[in-house]
């Protein structure tokens, strides 16, 4: 910990996206990321086509996400998310 106590920042970039009811399932995981890490920044979303299998466009963004503590734990947070935001853990990675 820093002086104080106070616990050092990260800024960690992550990707969003989805092509099944896309706008929905961004803001949903979008609201849900902001609510644990306040200050989070996302870029504009933009759409893209799906590579590797037929299906429906892709809408993705970036988002900047401050970090106090273990940066570590932020990929089980962000596992948390996709959970409720409709994406089964034993999904196959590039798939709907």
């Amino acid at each position: 910990m820093a002086a104080g106590g106070a616990q050092s920042l990260t800024l960690a970039y992550v990707s969003g996206g989805s092509n099944l009811d896309a706008h929905a399932r961004l803001k949903q995981a979008a609201q849900a990321l902001s609510a644990r890490h306040p200050g989070t920044r996302y870029s504009r979303c933009y759409r893209n086509k799906a590579i590797g299998f037929d299906g429906p466009d892709f809408i993705n963004f970036v988002a900047a996400v401050p970090v106090r503590g273990d940066p570590t734990l932020l990929k089980g947070e962000l596992e948390c998310i996709e959970t409720q935001c409709g994406r089964p853990r034993e999904a196959p990675k590039w798939a709907p």
